[in-house]
């Protein structure tokens, strides 16, 4: 399944305010102000992240681990054991 990031899921929310327009009792002026806003927001958030990370949503960055280090062998950390031969 792929992931969306919630900038594109506020995109769409608002595009189908614009299409249908707003349900029931709610103003569609005030619906498309309240869903523009939260956009810019989310845009605003994602931006920070994708450079705080140096990388882009759901993209893996060169080293997995934090500070920098090679991923590892296993989820301890330690690197696998050497093979022996079987006699």
């Amino acid at each position: 399944m792929k992931r969306v990031p919630p900038s594109e899921r506020i995109r769409q929310e608002w595009n189908q305010l614009l299409c249908s327009g707003a349900s029931g009792e709610e103003n569609l002026l005030d619906a498309l102000v309240r869903t523009g806003a939260r956009y810019m927001l989310q845009m605003t958030i994602e931006q920070e992240v994708a450079e705080f990370l140096g990388r882009g949503h759901y993209q893996r960055g060169d080293c997995n681990r934090a500070g920098g280090l090679p991923p590892a062998s296993f989820s301890s950390g330690y690197p696998a054991p050497p093979r022996t031969p079987l006699s």
